[in-house]
């Protein structure tokens, strides 16, 4: 279990950072434009790629790729609407293993990665540390008393669950993963005297 955990920990923190600090800087974030009304107001999609009509000194490789492109986010698009028809403030960014959704859904901040065929590979829900499930906290407070849990990253993959706990108190930080009642040190800082 431990190995899967590790898995699922070190495949989404590196898309996690880059999907932040993409956001951050504003850069390949991709605008957003409503492309059904069947959704809330709110909720914004948009195609990232170029329109292959409009630009002719594109190449025929070029243009065939922006189709495929296109196709792959309208399929992407299609299935995000099916599985998060309450999302909103929705912004998307171009990964090179498929496309990055950011998203608000019940007052919390989701991230959920889809592979190009719309399927989806990863689902990261974070929050603070007062909505952590009762079990999850029992097994971390039990473990790290005088601790506060800051905040938690809820990862789905599959039908496996992982939480990654930050907690802190006066003179250390920790990051602990939580998954089927076993919990183990991710990462560890002693704070600044």
């Amino acid at each position: 279990m431990k190995k899967v955990i590790t898995s699922v920990i070190t495949a989404i923190l590196p898309l996690f950072a880059l999907l932040s600090s993409l956001h951050a800087q504003n850069s390949n974030t991709i605008a957003a434009a409503s492309r059904a009304s069947s959704r809330p107001p709110s909720t914004t999609i948009s195609s990232p790629a170029p329109n292959p009509v409009n630009n002719s000194a594109k190449t025929a490789k070029e243009l065939k790729a922006a189709a495929r492109e296109k196709k792959q986010f309208d399929r992407v698009t299609r299935r995000f609407v099916d599985n998060f028809e309450d999302a909103s403030d929705v912004s998307w960014t171009r990964q090179k293993e498929g496309y990055t959704g950011s998203f608000t859904r019940d007052g919390l901040r989701n991230v959920v990665w889809y592979n190009h065929n719309g399927d989806i590979t990863y689902l990261m829900v974070t929050y603070n540390g007062q909505r952590i499930p009762a079990d999850v906290k029992a097994i971390v407070k039990g473990a790290y008393k005088g601790y506060t849990i800051t905040w938690v990253n809820e990862i789905h993959q599959d039908d496996i669950v992982v939480y990654l706990v930050s907690l802190e108190n006066e003179d250390s930080i920790k990051q602990v993963t939580v998954c089927n009642g076993e919990m183990n040190i991710y990462r560890a800082y002693k704070k600044a005297s």
